[in-house]
């Protein structure tokens, strides 16, 4: 969704590559606006912690976050600390 002076808009899909029939949650943005979020694993066995950077205002292909990041069984709840 999109701020506004007064609030917030309404919620919309960001769409393929990010959305997917799987179902992604718990979204956070960095301040240069890197997309960090919890989605299905590509290969069905579970859900793993992907990262999504755009320079041009496009969506490129999410990345998976390297195995320190996705250890464990429990892959949620991605969270960021702005510094």
């Amino acid at each position: 969704m999109e701020r506004s002076g007064t609030g917030w808009g309404e919620p919309r899909s960001l769409g393929a590559p990010i959305n997917t029939p799987g179902g992604e949650f718990f979204p956070t943005t960095t301040r240069d606006g890197t997309l960090y979020y919890t989605g299905p694993e590509r290969k069905g066995t579970g859900e793993c912690i992907y990262r999504s950077r755009s320079s041009t205002g496009t969506t490129p292909q999410p990345g998976r976050l390297p195995a320190q990041v996705n250890a464990g069984k429990a892959r949620y709840n991605a969270f960021l600390l702005a510094g």
